[in-house]
């Protein structure tokens, strides 16, 4: 890129700076999503030896939902203290 002085003309305005932020920020986003794809990679590759390893890190990739506060045991614990504090 060449550095080309900027006449009061030339100067951008709202727009062109808005354009440019984006610009800047997708090529940002763009760059730690290539590097955390590269990590992945590695990781990745580094549990090839493992077979364990890696479907441990495929089902952690595919884990989506709330988890619960308490399980069973615990809640029935707790609702059981509540009833009798009241």
């Amino acid at each position: 890129m060449s550095k080309k002085q900027i006449t009061p003309e030339e100067e951008e305005g709202p727009e062109e700076l808005c354009i440019i932020d984006t610009l800047v920020e997708e090529h940002c986003n763009q760059h730690m999503q290539d590097k955390l794809n590269e990590s992945l990679v590695d990781i990745e590759e580094g549990f090839s030896e493992s077979p364990i390893g890696l479907a441990t890190l495929q089902s952690w990739r595919k884990i989506e939902g709330i988890l619960p506060l308490f399980n069973e045991e615990e809640e029935a614990a707790v609702e059981k203290k509540f009833q009798n504090s009241i």
